[in-house]
């Protein structure tokens, strides 16, 4: 009796995978045909630097989990993931934060011709209305697209802080992936 309910087992369980739809709003946000992405720091406060959270702490902690899920590239600058420590007295806050570089031609990722925002059916009518706006002359810059990001108490212990920030980390990993797979194949 039991080798064949581990037969049924073992045929029903690869069946009932991740079958999760990705929405649109997942691959606005994090979307960019797997492509390695960069790391950036955001300056210490003192006072995180007085408990031991280094910048050394945090690259490594950051930089082992991305180098291990692949998705990393020092040379990268259309994708970020940007990190913010900041340390008062007994309170700390995460923040990290996938930002991506933005010009007039891509203020937004767009995913092929389907609708991302209710307002607009299609690739074209988002187009138009920005037009609409007549911004004509070209700018740039940073936009965050996904963030993840707590508070707390750190008791003087720089590793509540830095396993929050693992957390956060490995939170960003699993979405990245997720919405990624099929280009990360």
């Amino acid at each position: 009796m039991k080798a064949p309910l581990l037969a049924i087992l073992l045929i029903v369980i690869p069946l009932t995978g991740n079958t999760e739809e990705i929405s649109h709003i997942d691959k606005f946000q994090l979307w960019n045909y797997c492509k390695p992405i960069g790391f950036e720091i955001a300056a210490l406060s003192q006072e995180a630097e007085e408990i031991g959270v280094t910048e050394e702490k945090i690259t490594n902690t950051v930089l082992s989990r991305l180098r291990g899920a692949r998705i990393y590239n020092q040379n990268s600058s259309a994708d970020v993931l940007g990190v913010h420590i900041y340390v008062l007295n007994l309170a700390f806050t995460v923040d990290i934060k996938l930002q991506t570089w933005l010009t007039k031609d891509a203020t937004v990722k767009i995913i092929g011709e389907e609708p991302i925002f209710d307002n607009y059916q299609n690739v074209s009518e988002w187009l138009a209305a920005f037009e609409a706006h007549n911004i004509t002359e070209p700018f740039f810059g940073y936009a965050t697209i996904w963030e993840s990001g707590s508070i707390g108490t750190h008791g003087n212990n720089s590793g509540f802080i830095i396993q929050s920030l693992a957390q956060h980390t490995d939170k960003f990993i699993n979405e990245y992936l997720r919405v990624n797979a099929d280009a990360c194949n």
